[in-house]
């Protein structure tokens, strides 16, 4: 192929190339643009406070209130309470509400007054505030109260605004047993709770001195023998006005503490030398045995322990 002719080729490629990018394209679809088929609707919101509402009244009568009830403590809208009928489940409502916002406010519109009480001692429970018990108008709850008020906010004096006796002894005694002061047992009105009192902060106090203020006389000897054992010192003992007690207590204590000296201040002659013989075997002291008149328990004495200390 000649130059001449070549180049008359490649013209004619370059020529058909350009009428193929300069020809029209296919034409674009007219019209309106296809849509997609529908899809199902939103839910429309409904708030928690009208749906309960709307759900809880389809039920009728008692059955909405109490719905209605367990509704309000879910979603803890007090508002709620007002729609109630039903004299004693509104009443609950208001008093659950008024626990759980601490809101004693509340308690006031509770018309039973069992609740309206309750509300009032549980308020005052969880907002440590004793003031609250004066709104009650059953003088027993009113006690419990004071009572629970004393216990959570450690203020003793609320135990004399307790109007009956027993309960308010109950209280100075739970103070005297918790606080361990034994000047609180003097406020006890009853004796026998008094004394037991006593004898409790005595005993854990391990004071034996505390006994003398017990009236009865069982107990407060009951009293000086725990502590003389408690303390292990005999001569506690000799404040026992019962005289077997107080002969029991003394050899008790002078054999376990090996105390020949408590043994000593016993009284009855063959039970305090059996109470030295004893002290005397259990330290190997001999020198005790003189402290025996009894001619057979003497030899047995000397001969067992001779007459010195380590025989």
């Amino acid at each position: 192929m000649t130059t001449r002719a070549a180049i008359g080729l490649a013209i004619v490629i370059i020529s058909i190339g350009c009428m193929i990018m300069l020809a029209p394209g296919p034409e674009e679809p007219t019209g309106p643009a296809p849509t997609q088929p529908p899809g199902p609707s939103p839910t429309p919101y409904i708030d928690p406070f009208t749906l309960a509402i709307t759900e809880c009244t389809l039920l009728g009568g008692e059955a909405a209130d109490r719905c209605l009830l367990n509704r309000t403590m879910v979603i803890g809208n007090a508002s709620m309470c007002g729609l109630i009928n039903t004299t004693l489940v509104h009443d609950w409502c208001e008093r659950d509400m008024a626990k759980l916002r601490h809101e004693p406010e509340r308690c006031d519109a509770v018309e039973t007054e069992l609740v309206r009480n309750e509300c009032f001692v549980e308020l005052s429970d969880l907002t440590k505030d004793p003031a609250l018990c004066a709104n009650i108008t059953g003088g027993g709850y009113k006690d419990v109260c004071l009572q629970r008020a004393v216990t959570i906010t450690q203020n003793v004096s609320l135990c004399s605004e307790i109007v009956r006796q027993r309960m308010r002894d109950g209280c100075w005694y739970d103070v005297a047993l918790n606080t361990k002061e034994p000047g609180l047992c003097d406020n006890i009105s009853d004796p026998a709770i008094k004394d037991g009192c006593i004898n409790y902060v005595a005993t854990v106090s391990l004071n034996a001195t505390r006994c003398v203020g017990i009236q009865n006389a069982t107990y407060k000897d009951t009293c000086y023998e725990s502590l003389a054992k408690l303390t292990k010192v005999g001569t506690v003992c000799l404040d026992i006005g019962d005289g077997v007690q107080r002969e029991g207590c003394l050899v008790e204590v002078g054999t376990k503490t090996n105390d020949a000296d408590t043994c000593l201040h016993v009284t009855d002659q063959g039970t305090r030398e059996r109470c030295v013989y004893t002290v005397a075997r259990a330290i190997g002291d001999g020198s005790l045995c003189e402290h025996i008149t009894d001619p057979e328990l003497k030899v047995t004495c000397t001969s067992r322990l001779g007459s010195g200390t380590g025989s």
